[in-house]
């Protein structure tokens, strides 16, 4: 079992170095391909770590992808989405399709934090990460992703400006899809919604306290709730355990590091209330939830 600081951690850049012919110019905060050009990395099933956001288009084929604990079958016609911090691992079998890797920062030049946090494409809390768009090649959004490819690999004044006014309407084009099909209200619920995720994400280990959080936004708790619950189904102090449980189970699963150890980098007061609170999230100890992940 790999320790989880071994477990190799992808960002654009060293990718960059495993694309041949690709100028060592490029800008390490972009990166987009085709999928017969994806470096073999991202093709294997060894498990890694990323640290920008992706969007991957798979035209024909299949793809078995493992993100965290969840398993998701990618087949012809399939969008999936995915964000930094993630652990990954694929079984590929895809024939044609591209990639879109990015950092915040990229399209942070462009639109603004908020923006991007309210796209309901990257919302981990009640989106899947999977769209099915019949024909997607010869939908816009394709369209964009050629221009893209196009502009990418040439040298014009203002190459990246471009890119990124493409990428915009790329990732605007995929959630209104995204909306339409899932059904998905766009709507001031969602906006906070997006916000409070990305505050858990950065503040969870330290934090768990709804009042906290509701401060951080301007709100009252019982507001903070009353959105959540409008957006998810499930209360503020569902999604905060949530996050929490995906970071134990992480390092039950991909390290050896004891429950005290585990106990101690996520700030519970003891190993004895650490096991009391995966037990009853969980049903079972940490120690038999890595017993039956090993068995599998």
């Amino acid at each position: 079992m790999k320790e989880l600081q071994d477990i190799p951690v992808y960002n654009i850049d060293s990718l960059l170095k495993r694309i041949p012919d690709v100028s060592k110019e490029e800008n390490s905060s972009f990166l987009i391909f085709e999928i017969k050009d994806a470096p073999a990395v991202l093709r294997e099933p060894n498990p890694f770590r990323n640290d920008f956001y992706a969007v991957g288009f798979l035209f024909e084929g299949s793809i078995k992808l493992k993100v965290d604990f969840n398993n998701f079958h990618l087949t012809s016609n399939t969008v999936f989405f995915g964000t930094p911090g993630q652990v990954f691992s694929a079984t590929d079998n895809a024939e044609r399709g591209m990639g879109i890797l990015f950092k915040k920062d990229f399209i942070l030049r462009q639109c603004s934090l908020s923006w991007l946090r309210s796209l309901p494409v990257f919302h981990r809390f009640h989106s899947t990460p999977i769209l099915h768009i019949n024909n997607i090649e010869d939908s816009i959004v394709a369209t964009f992703l050629r221009s893209m490819l196009e502009e990418y690999g040439n040298k014009n004044p203002f190459k990246y400006d471009v890119i990124k006014a493409y990428l915009v309407l790329t990732l605007t084009s995929l959630s209104r899809k995204y909306m339409e099909i899932m059904g998905s209200p766009d709507h001031d619920d969602n906006h906070y919604a997006r916000q409070f995720e990305s505050l858990i994400d950065e503040h969870y280990r330290e934090n768990r306290s709804v009042k906290d959080y509701a401060e951080m936004m301007f709100m009252t708790p019982q507001n903070l709730n009353r959105v959540i619950k409008n957006t998810t189904g499930k209360t503020a102090s569902d999604l905060i355990s949530e996050r929490l449980l995906i970071e134990i189970k992480r390092n039950l699963i991909f390290t050896k590091k004891s429950s005290e150890e585990i106990a101690y980098e996520l700030n519970f007061h003891d190993n004895s209330y650490f096991i009391k609170y995966f037990k009853k999230a969980m049903g079972i100890t940490p120690k038999e939830y890595r017993q039956m992940k090993e068995a599998e």
